[in-house]
């Protein structure tokens, strides 16, 4: 049989496209454009099958066209989408929970993918631990459905944390990140201690105490007084790096 042409027609990344072909009662040759970047190869199959597999570098849609003395056989032209293969360094994450915490609080951050389902599929990966590694806050990721994700975690102790965003178990950029989280503010855990706060004092004579903050969280503290007649009192105090205080109070001479 003489041979005939056959021409693959691309007018349109990283993939590999193949497709099956009889070619039981005619052989085929393949042309390609000149200028086409794209690598076509052709192999005879046992069966009497010629695979046709093109290595495709554009993400699109690729037309082949198969044709028998200038005629489209059956079915032809055959059309392919072409994905752009995703890698990690595609992924980017951003978002307060990246940058800082309070325990106690809900840390978030947003994960732009450009396709759902990576959780699904288990190809995005998300966990948080502290530094300690004594435990590791629960974590929720959420698919927006639209190439992005919601994370939230509530970490528990105020420590550095590791935030670690992968894609098929490759880091993204930045990742781990490290994210330093302070104890939330609360008054309550306040302490204050020292006598000037039992019996009775002459006027004149300055009251000294102390106040404890060393787990009160990350705050700023703030000592005032007036006295009987609703004078402000002159109030010192010494705000130590170890959570300790020292207070005071000078009062007025009767």
């Amino acid at each position: 049989l003489k041979t005939q042409p056959f021409f693959l027609a691309i007018p349109l990344i990283g993939t590999c496209l193949q497709n099956t072909l009889d070619t039981e009662n005619f052989e085929r040759q393949l042309q390609v454009p000149a200028m086409s970047p794209f690598a076509c190869f052709l192999a005879e199959q046992d069966n009497g099958e010629t695979e046709v597999r093109v290595n495709t570098t554009v993400a699109g849609t690729y037309i082949v066209n198969v044709y028998w003395n200038d005629q489209h056989i059956p079915k032809s032209p055959f059309n392919f989408e072409v994905q752009q293969k995703m890698m990690a360094a595609d992924i980017k994450a951003h978002g307060p929970g990246l940058v800082r915490g309070e325990t106690t609080e809900k840390a978030e951050f947003t994960i732009e993918a450009a396709k759902p389902n990576l959780t699904t599929l288990g190809l995005l990966q998300v966990s948080v631990s502290g530094a300690s590694a004594i435990y590791a806050p629960s974590t929720k990721v959420t698919d927006k459905k639209d190439g992005t994700y919601n994370v939230v975690y509530i970490p528990a102790a105020a420590e550095n944390h590791h935030v670690s965003v992968r894609f098929d178990n490759v880091d993204i950029p930045g990742s781990p990140f490290r994210v330093p989280v302070t104890a939330r503010p609360d008054a309550s855990k306040c302490l204050t201690e020292g006598e000037s706060f039992a019996g009775q004092h002459a006027a004149g004579e300055p009251l000294d105490f102390s106040v404890k903050t060393l787990d009160a969280g990350d705050g700023k503290l703030c000592v005032t007084a007036t006295g009987p007649s609703g004078d402000v009192a002159s109030v010192y105090y010494n705000d130590q790096e170890s959570g300790l205080c020292r207070v005071r109070l000078e009062t007025p001479s009767a």
